[in-house]
């Protein structure tokens, strides 16, 4: 077992409006910057429960409908001080609610943005490595995620 892994699942939601924008969250703290929804599994929840929690808790938005899209893991660090995750990543496809800031203090917006404006993001460097680095270019291998 690695002992750098960290022991909380963490979990992504990728969300797209009809308009085929993905919600995103612009973090304001470790680890800065653009990001899709996600976060770490709480007290033994299973990535299922820690997905519908993270969205909730993060943009106001009540998953209704989703699939797995992505489970690996990725050497990344988290605040918690470990060096790699576990990640489970979900395609969200029905959901419920508008998309708002709950939580101010860690996030600047949350909103759907095309992928060209997520693009001029990545090309400054300026998203979660998480991201950046691993899921969105293992997502980019799958039919309708186009980043």
């Amino acid at each position: 077992m690695d002992k750098n892994l960290c022991p909380c699942h963490s979990v992504g939601a990728v969300i797209h409006d009809t308009a085929g924008r993905f919600l995103v969250l612009y973090r304001r703290s470790f680890p800065q910057g653009l990001a899709f929804v996600a976060g770490h599994g709480e007290g033994g929840e299973n990535p299922e429960v820690s997905l519908r929690r993270e969205v909730l808790e993060e943009s106001g938005i009540i998953v209704k409908k989703y699939e797995l899209v992505l489970h690996q893991t990725f050497k990344n660090p988290c605040s918690k001080g470990f060096g790699s995750h576990e990640w489970w990543v979900y395609d969200i496809s029905e959901w419920e609610g508008e998309p708002r800031v709950c939580d101010p203090d860690r996030h600047d917006f949350v909103k759907f943005m095309s992928s060209e404006e997520i693009r001029s993001y990545v090309g400054r460097n300026d998203v979660d490595p998480a991201w950046g680095m691993f899921i969105w270019p293992a997502l980019s291998q799958l039919p309708h995620f186009a980043f």
